[in-house]
């Protein structure tokens, strides 16, 4: 199985016989992404598991700088509040 950024993406088993590919085109995040392998082996002794990962690549595109839009809350000429509105872009998120 496999899990980008902790979430299952892929679940490939198709045994020793043969290799198989996968292709994961969404769930990435801005930043580093993670991939994860899981291999599970069959119970006590029916036989050995492993993995092999060759060729493994990927492309990424830049997006475009975007300006988001904030208006600021005022009290007492402090700022205790502010909306920001974004093109889609997810401004709005906090980063994890």
């Amino acid at each position: 199985m496999l899990f980008l950024n902790g979430t299952w993406v892929v679940n490939n088993n198709t045994g020793f016989a043969s290799l198989a590919s996968f292709a994961v085109s969404s769930g990435f995040c801005t930043g580093t992404n993670t991939l994860d392998f899981l291999v599970i082996n069959a119970p006590f002794g029916y036989s050995p598991s492993g993995l092999l990962v060759s060729d493994l690549s990927g492309t990424a595109a830049e997006l475009a700088p975007y300006r988001a839009t904030a208006t600021a809350t005022l009290t007492n000429d402090f700022v205790v509040g502010m909306t920001i509105t974004d093109g889609g872009y997810d401004y709005t998120t906090r980063p994890q």
